[in-house]
């Protein structure tokens, strides 16, 4: 550890800017809640590749000032001053700065050829870089010194072991670490070939290693940038429709609500069909997402037969249609990133009402245990009023009557079956 910290102004500095950021995350997220802290990494600059490979390029840059956690923070600074602080004072600010940043770049190009919608935050990858640049330092004083090279690859290839392991235990990005162990790497072999303690201060590689990864940048698969911006037209098209119906429209505002959603619905799904490129861990995903876009053009479809034909029995084709799109919702990425979609839901109001089932004779009048003639399946609030939806059932299952009551009174619309499975009103 060096005892003048003049001569250590940018590794102090970059650990001040870091800890400034984590603070500022902290205002901006309000809290540690995991989802406000991710969605606000995602709004500060977090490295994700549909947004860093679009128009975003700017967070290759800002990434690396952004932390998960006060540990990540913690620990990334420590190994920051520890081999920072040693090779900017035997190499200079200005070359240890080239160091830093090249392979911070390099380690996030490297996260984005690699990852799938994962989103990348820290300082590591650069971090990693330097142990690499020092690796170089080490083996050309072994060199000059003529001491074995052996206990300085014994104890890197432990730092890198130990720090992998660890990473893998906490889900971190080893695809970053790599990329910026071998920039690092990659900067102080230039200097061990030339054979010069001198080669390891100046800045020369550097200048030929930035076009390169310019260039790699604009090379790097964009499918998932438009896998993304399908999904996006997924979350519209959902949420057009539901602000749209919060309103009281005529038939005529219904029919044009449901027109629009399905050129919508049919948008996304052309833009599905022209992905290409995906790979095979998007499998699932597409099929879901194929059948679940079907489902909801079937919904529109006949939504607006109800409105057109003035028949509500299109009602059970709705329900049939919704249990079938509940089976695609489960997907393995989940792109909408909102923080309603990060937290659960707080668990709904049940204690006023119970989930009951009654039965009834040929007349409809309740009795105490079955056999019965009828059974009906509902929610009854501590009053013993009906409140919520209601199912009435034939004695051998078959459905009676579908509805919703409130407060013990009907509520919206009720579809009544035969016992030969037809409907009667």
């Amino acid at each position: 550890m060096p005892a003048n910290y003049k001569r250590i102004p940018a590794t102090l500095a970059l650990i001040a800017i870091n800890v400034i950021v984590f603070g500022f995350t902290y205002l901006e997220a309000g809290s540690f809640n995991d989802g406000h802290w991710t969605f606000s990494l995602l709004r500060l600059g977090a490295l994700f590749n549909p947004l860093t490979l679009g128009s975003e390029w700017y967070r290759i840059f800002t990434h690396m000032f952004l932390h998960g956690g006060i540990l990540h923070l913690a620990v990334n600074m420590y190994a920051l001053y520890s081999v920072g602080s040693d090779i900017e004072i035997l190499t200079g600010t200005k070359k240890f700065a080239f160091v830093y940043f090249v392979s911070g770049i390099a380690s996030a190009l490297n996260s984005l050829y690699w990852s799938l919608f994962t989103i990348g935050v820290g300082a590591s990858g650069a971090i990693f870089g330097l142990f690499g640049f020092s690796l170089m330092i080490n083996i050309f004083l072994s060199r000059r010194s003529g001491k074995s090279m052996t206990p300085v690859l014994v104890n890197f290839a432990v730092f890198v072991g130990i720090n992998l392991l660890i990473a893998k235990s906490v889900n971190a990005d080893n695809a970053a670490h790599l990329g910026g162990l071998a920039a690092g790497m990659l900067i102080g072999l230039y200097a061990l070939v030339k054979g010069e303690g001198a080669a390891f201060m100046r800045t020369r590689v550097e200048y030929f290693m930035i076009p390169a990864l310019v260039i790699i940048y604009f090379t790097l698969p964009r499918f998932q940038v438009h896998y993304y911006r399908f999904f996006q037209s997924v979350m519209a098209a959902e949420d057009s429709t539901r602000q749209r119906l919060k309103k009281r429209l005529s038939d005529d505002q219904y029919l044009k609500v449901f027109a629009e959603n399905t050129s919508q619905w049919d948008s996304s799904l052309s833009m599905l069909n022209r992905q290409s490129g995906l790979p095979v861990e998007l499998s699932a995903d597409t099929f879901k997402l194929r059948r679940y876009i079907g489902l909801r053009i079937e919904e529109n479809d006949y939504k607006k037969k109800i409105i057109e034909r003035e028949s509500y029995i299109y009602l059970d084709s709705i329900e049939e249609a919704n249990k079938q799109m509940s089976q695609f919702t489960a997907l393995d990425f989940p792109l909408s990133f909102r923080i309603a979609d990060t937290e659960k839901p707080p668990p709904a109001d049940t204690s006023s009402r119970e989930l009951i089932k009654v039965y009834y004779d040929r007349d409809w009048v309740e009795i105490p245990s079955p056999p019965g003639a009828y059974y009906r399946i509902g929610y009854r609030d501590s009053l013993g009023r009906w409140n919520g939806e209601v199912r009435d059932f034939y004695a051998n299952g078959d459905v009676q009557m579908k509805g919703t009551y409130k407060e013990n009174k009907r509520d919206g619309v009720f579809l009544y079956y035969s016992d030969h499975h037809t409907y009667t009103s």
